[in-house]
């Protein structure tokens, strides 16, 4: 009778030590296990930049043959990683469960956390951030045609008093000077009027802030550790950089326009610019306006184009002259490809249809 005791303090011990916390992001990748691969390349000395490479349909077979998406988030400082790949277009979503709209349904999809700085990109000295975009174009922290793609979509916000105004979520005198364009909402006149928060990625929904704080704790818990043949599991990741954004401020308000009209006047490659209507980050408005003061051969042939309709029911409408397509997207705002999917799908499918 004496070793029975014994015999069920071993037992519970064994449970102990082969015990371990539940993992979403593991559990999700065991159900359906999207095959990926990440790794850094130094960019210039010091400086290193993480690339996350999903494999279309999640499996290697045969993906070479499929189309490749590069990814560059904006903001700047926003990781790729974390916005891009759970809250816009990934396999898995914030929640770390799959995604029936995911971008890696057909396509490789290639998620670089840009600049150097951001997400789990690093630099070994906060003096080797970059302050302008040229800067990252003289130091190669992307690829030339990639950098002019991630430009063109930048700066467009001085008009988000003009757009918040009509709408009612702002007194007229709210948020219209130069030095309130790049503040964030709750230092504006009219917030506390309005009594209500104002998510400027889409009016229509809740602030995201609170999902992508969760989403930084999950990646830190949860993805890290499966990544630690590459990443420092001591680099603490977030979606935001505060670094990358002060360090490139006063670029902000450097026109960008000249990149686009280089690409449009130098070169053949398709370029789409997208906007949602209930963005505030960039007003469809000031995104109209911007897209039809591009000085190039197709200038007016854009202007008289005839606008058509988006794949679906009141997505919005398109219009192209040329190889520039401007996209005005009903029901989404700054997220499109989470916001209106079956948009973003007409999008992507027309930049790699090669016959139009």
């Amino acid at each position: 009778m004496l070793w029975l005791p014994v015999l069920v303090i071993f037992t519970l011990a064994l449970e102990g030590a082969f015990h371990t916390e539940y993992n979403p992001y593991l559990e999700s990748l065991k159900n359906r296990p999207w095959k990926s691969f990440q790794s850094y390349v130094q960019v210039r000395p010091g400086a290193f930049l993480f690339y996350w490479l999903y494999y279309a349909d999640g499996i290697t077979d045969g993906a070479y043959r499929k189309p490749l998406v590069i990814w560059v988030q904006g903001g700047p400082g926003l990781a790729a990683t974390g916005i891009g790949n759970f809250a816009e277009f990934g396999p898995l979503d914030m929640e770390m469960q799959p995604r029936n709209h995911t971008w890696v349904n057909g396509r490789n999809v290639l998620l670089i956390d840009h600049p150097v700085g951001t997400g789990f990109s690093y630099a070994t000295n906060d003096s080797l951030l970059v302050k302008t975009d040229r800067e990252m174009g003289n130091r190669k922290e992307t690829s030339q045609n990639e950098l002019q793609r991630h430009r063109h979509r930048k700066r467009m916000g001085v008009a988000k008093g003009k757009y918040l105004g009509p709408t009612g979520f702002l007194v007229p005198h709210g948020c219209h000077r130069p030095e309130h364009v790049f503040t964030r909402q709750r230092d504006c006149e009219g917030h506390e009027e309005g009594a209500m928060d104002i998510n400027m990625n889409n009016i229509n929904q809740v602030s995201p802030y609170p999902a992508l704080d969760k989403l930084a704790v999950k990646v830190n818990k949860y993805v890290k550790p499966m990544l630690s043949h590459v990443v420092n599991q001591d680099l603490q990741w977030n979606y935001h950089s505060e670094k990358v954004f002060t360090t490139l401020y006063k670029n902000f308000f450097v026109p960008s326009t000249k990149f686009l009209e280089m690409l449009l006047n130098s070169t053949k490659l398709k370029v789409a610019v997208y906007n949602g209507n209930l963005d505030v980050v960039t007003p469809l408005a000031g995104a109209s306006n911007w897209v039809h003061k591009l000085e190039w051969p197709g200038a007016q042939e854009l202007k008289e184009a005839k606008r058509q309709p988006i794949r679906g029911f009141r997505n919005g409408f398109f219009k192209q002259s040329r190889q520039l397509s401007f996209w005005s997207v009903f029901g989404a705002g700054h997220w499109i490809p989470e916001d209106n999917p079956m948009a973003m799908e007409h999008i992507l499918e027309h930049m790699l249809d090669v016959s139009n």
